[in-house]
């Protein structure tokens, strides 16, 4: 008798499982697919290390740091008005070596929100880095040469159609307008700069001449008061063309520690 019983129980237990409510059969249509919200995508930022939505994220291409487009903005607007570039990553600055520190590119500067006149001093910047800025003999007009012409050139030319003086890169003789080539080896100043230990300028070839202090040199541009060009008056190698950040103190520091910055006069006469 138990065991008819538990039979019977066993049998309704089975017959109500595979009904639902008013004895609907289970089928695949009785359910409804939920559908979720997609997840919110966030990342840290590199300079606030707070975590932001992905909608206002900055990646850099070259090393793939990450930043918010506020922190981006302020940092690349600051190098910008302290004379810096190339702008140079936030985070690179600090984890990576000189050498291979990545840049930021034109079309990310884009994305940021830079006036117009920020842009402008960039632009300004960026023709420092390819050009050399030149005084005209005569005209006494500013203009910016391509840099590496003027290395490879030994006579300039004046490009306003005013004025088109030529001029000896080296000497500043003035030259006729139809001679190309010009020797000034033997010239007197060359040999008053030889005799009074004086230096040409790597970057303009203008002569230079130290009064007092250590053999870093730092030359200004016409245009641009605030750019300048580093070299060493000892050895006369250019150190740094423009102004990098802090490339200038590092560019500096790994010239002296093979050449010498300060010249030995004196020599300590206590026993």
């Amino acid at each position: 008798m138990d065991w008819h019983l538990a039979f019977q129980l066993q049998q309704a237990s089975s017959s109500s499982a595979s009904t639902i409510g008013n004895n609907t059969p289970l089928n695949s249509s009785t359910f409804t697919t939920l559908q979720l919200p997609p997840a919110q995508e966030n990342f840290e930022c590199g300079v606030c290390a707070e975590v932001h939505n992905v909608n206002v994220r900055i990646s850099l291409a070259d090393c793939g740091h990450m930043f918010c487009k506020e922190c981006l903005t302020t940092y690349t607007r600051t190098k910008i008005g302290d004379g810096r570039y190339p702008i140079f990553c936030p985070e690179c600055v600090v984890e990576r070596p000189r050498a291979i520190k990545s840049q930021l590119a034109e079309n990310e500067i884009q994305q940021l929100d830079i006036p117009a006149e920020s842009l402008t001093r960039l632009q300004e910047l960026q023709l420092v880095l390819h050009c050399i800025t030149l005084q005209c003999p005569r005209c006494k007009e500013v203009m910016n040469v391509d840099r590496v012409q003027f290395t490879e050139q030994s006579v300039l030319v004046c490009p306003l159609p005013r004025c088109g003086h030529k001029w000896c890169k080296s000497c500043l003789k003035t030259l006729a307008s139809s001679q190309h080539q010009h020797k000034c080896k033997n010239s007197n100043i060359d040999r008053l700069m030889k005799r009074k230990g004086w230096k040409y300028c790597p970057g303009c070839r203008t002569p230079v001449q130290k009064e007092t202090g250590c053999n870093h040199m730092t030359v200004s541009f016409f245009s641009l008061p605030d750019i300048y060009s580093h070299f060493c008056y000892k050895c006369g190698v250019l150190m740094v063309d423009t102004t990098f950040g802090g490339d200038v103190g590092t560019a500096v520091t790994e010239h002296y520690m093979e050449c010498q910055l300060f010249e030995k006069r004196w020599r300590c006469s206590i026993q």
